[in-house]
Formats: structure tokens, C-alpha cells, sequence
């Protein structure tokens, strides 16, 4: 399989933007990581937030990224979405139900978070949920 190749856009970037982006980008590939691992930590959107961070600062870091056997389904997920703006059925459910999970962890088992952690929380969830409705939806 040959590897992605993709250059940098012409619009050249200061040192210090490309640095943050790097740094924005590895930190999101760290907890894309931790997110395969952790159960209730989301990985794909990490890993999309640092495809696009590299996109712009780093071919080298992209190429490498893309080539990893554990980015394929995020991509191939990402540009099925950007095709069609639909969301598969399963990918809504799961989203939808790691989001209430969460809350309903965070709301009715005794933990130390403030109250304020448990709203931000609950926001997320219906957030997540307007945006799932809000999509066309695939069987796929």
C-alpha cells in the first residue's frame, strides 16, 4: 500500500504557529492514544484534531500519522462524512450512548466533581445529541 502523500498549503506559517500546531497536533495524538485505552475517552476526534493541526504544519508528521493501521477507520470515517454528510446508524448510537453514559456516571454515582463538572457534563451530552439528530443518517 503506498504511503499518503500530502504537501503543506503555499500560505507559509511563522515559526511559532507551525511549533503550536506541532505541539497541538502531538498532544492530540497522546490522547487519541489514551483514548483507545480509557473507556468513556474519545480517540477519532483526537486523532482528526491533530490530522488537521499536522496538515497545516507538518508533511512529515501527516504522512506518518496517516500511515498508521489504527487511523485508518477515522479516515475512512472522515471522508465517508465529508462525501455524504451522513453518519452511520451504529456510530450515532455509540456516540449518543457514551455521551448519556457519561453523564449518568458523573450524575448519579457519588463522586468528588463539583456540581459545575456534572452541568458541563450534561451539556456535552445534549450536545452531542442535537448534533447526532441534527445529521442524515446511514446504514452502514
Amino acid at each position: 500500500m503506498d504511503k499518503p502523500v500530502r504537501t503543506i498549503s503555499s500560505n507559509p506559517l511563522t515559526t511559532v504557529k507551525r511549533g503550536l500546531l506541532i505541539a497541538a497536533g502531538t498532544v492530540a495524538v497522546g490522547l487519541g492514544i489514551l483514548g483507545i485505552v480509557l473507556p468513556g475517552m474519545p480517540s477519532t476526534v483526537f486523532f482528526l484534531i491533530a490530522v488537521a493541526c499536522y496538515t497545516r504544519s507538518s508533511d512529515r508528521l501527516y504522512n506518518w500519522l496517516v500511515s498508521r493501521p489504527w487511523m485508518r477507520l477515522p479516515l475512512q470515517q472522515m471522508e465517508h462524512y465529508r462525501r455524504t454528510g451522513a453518519i452511520p446508524l451504529h456510530v450515532k448510537l455509540i456516540a449518543m450512548g457514551a455521551a448519556w453514559s457519561s453523564f449518568a456516571l458523573m450524575a448519579f454515582v457519588p463522586t468528588q466533581a463539583p456540581w459545575f463538572v456534572k452541568w458541563i457534563v450534561l451539556a456535552l451530552a445534549v450536545a452531542c445529541t442535537v448534533f447526532m439528530l441534527s445529521r442524515k443518517t446511514t446504514r452502514g
